[in-house]
């Protein structure tokens, strides 16, 4: 009897422990929910992330880009993470749990030493509701970077930096989640003149094979640039706008999905703004014909044609003279 006993003592010890293996969360296996939620710690607010702190972060808790596709879609994930190179993967930093939605932080890392800081807001069932990149380990700007989030939870976004004068430079942009539609700024605070500071442009290094993947735009300050996409229907693109003295500013980055010949749409889910793009041949013109108020202020549309720009042409090396002169002996 002891020795049945024993033997069944055994067989259910091994039975709980193969029940209670850690998950797998490369994605190559199911995750449920619970385990998928149970990788992110709960954080103690308020906290301050910065930039260069993201490398540190990246040895545990290894995550693949297939884990975060069990939960969420491609199409809303992508236009914000971009794509993903090969041997990427994600880190989880923690949650924030509000009654209407809960904060999911991840780190992206990229070989070989690039980290970006996202944050993906979900519903209490864990339905994505919007994504919002955040900082940057390759912003080479001479600032130091630190994302501030505080108990509402209001993400403050610092950049700073000490001026020749010994006194700090800085710029601060808070960002909140209202309860429904997209992130929206609610607060710029700056100490330095940003008139004349460049707009960093997110695709202007990703692929532009596709006819309509150029650079078209006015200024530096009101552009559009469309790069391939995922697939021959789908364009990446990223527009900004400051117009009339800086009155009217609109940014929106996203896919558009090509419609006809030389026409496209951008829509996208849980997000009322809709723009129609059509591309001619020296140009493109777009117009909104949905809610765009969350990418734009209140006192301007997106609605503009921008001509194309020249591509730049590549100076090549000027000829060595004394290698010229020996061989004309």
């Amino acid at each position: 009897m002891n020795r049945w006993m024993g033997t069944w003592i055994f067989l259910l010890l091994l039975q709980i422990g193969c029940n209670t293996a850690p998950p797998d969360y490369s994605g190559n296996a199911k995750i449920s929910v619970k385990d998928w939620l149970s990788v992110f710690p709960e954080i103690t607010l308020p906290v301050v992330l910065h930039d260069t702190g993201l490398i540190r972060r990246a040895d545990t808790n290894h995550i693949g880009y297939k884990a975060l596709t069990q939960f969420y879609p491609d199409s809303l994930l992508q236009p914000v993470l971009g794509k993903m190179k090969k041997g990427s993967y994600f880190r989880a930093i923690g949650k924030i749990n509000k009654k209407q939605e809960q904060y999911l932080l991840l780190i992206a890392f990229q070989p070989p030493k690039h980290a970006r800081l996202f944050v993906l807001v979900t519903s209490p069932e864990n339905q994505l509701l919007d994504v919002k990149d955040f900082l940057d380990t390759q912003n080479d700007d001479g600032y130091q970077h630190y994302l501030h989030i505080n108990r509402e939870p209001t993400f403050m976004l610092v950049r700073e930096k000490t001026g020749s004068d010994l006194q700090s430079i800085y710029t601060k942009t808070g960002w909140i989640y209202p309860s429904e539609g997209k992130f929206m700024v609610i607060m710029n605070d700056s100490n330095e003149d940003t008139k004349n500071a460049a707009v960093i442009n997110p695709i202007d290094t990703f692929p532009a094979m596709h006819p309509f993947s150029w650079d078209y735009g006015d200024d530096k300050k009101n552009f559009i640039s469309v790069r391939d996409g995922s697939s021959p229907g789908k364009l990446l693109f990223f527009l900004h706008i400051e117009k009339n003295g800086g009155s009217c500013t609109g940014e929106l980055k996203g896919y558009m999905q090509l419609t006809g010949k030389r026409t496209a749409e951008f829509r996208q889910s849980g997000d009322p703004c809709v723009v129609l793009f059509e591309f001619n041949t020296n140009s493109i013109s777009f117009k909104e014909t949905g809610s765009c108020g969350n990418h734009r202020g209140i006192k301007c549309l997106l609605e503009e044609e921008f001509p194309k720009r020249k591509k730049p042409v590549k100076k090549l090396p000027k000829p060595n003279q004394k290698t010229n002169n020996k061989m004309n002996r």
